[in-house]
């Protein structure tokens, strides 16, 4: 089960990104996660089938569009979320900076 989109912007407050932009990273950031999700189950079905017969064939093809379409996804969220991914990356690092005891 997967956190409210609602829960997890409220749970975090980064300057100069707006609530809309969290919103919209974590819409595609859903989306992103379930592209991998169906590779995994791909993967796992590709696993127990035999080399070679049309049913193994027929995943490496959905694995194989599976991949355009994370790799899409992936670089439209660079394109379009950089302030949101940069901010991301440094939240953690900020909110230790902030919360440390004054000397």
């Amino acid at each position: 089960m997967s956190i409210p989109v609602s829960d997890r912007v409220d749970s975090i407050t980064i300057e100069d990104v707006s609530v809309q932009e969290l919103s919209d990273f974590f819409n595609d950031l859903d989306d992103l996660e379930d592209y991998c999700d169906d590779m995994i189950i791909l993967y796992e079905r590709e696993q127990i089938s035999t080399l070679g017969s049309e049913k193994f064939l027929k995943i490496l093809e959905k694995e194989a569009r599976l991949i355009e379409d994370i790799a899409r996804q992936s670089c439209r969220m660079l394109r379009e979320h950089r302030r949101v991914i940069d901010a991301v990356g440094h939240c953690s690092e900020t909110r230790k900076t902030l919360s440390k005891p004054k000397k």
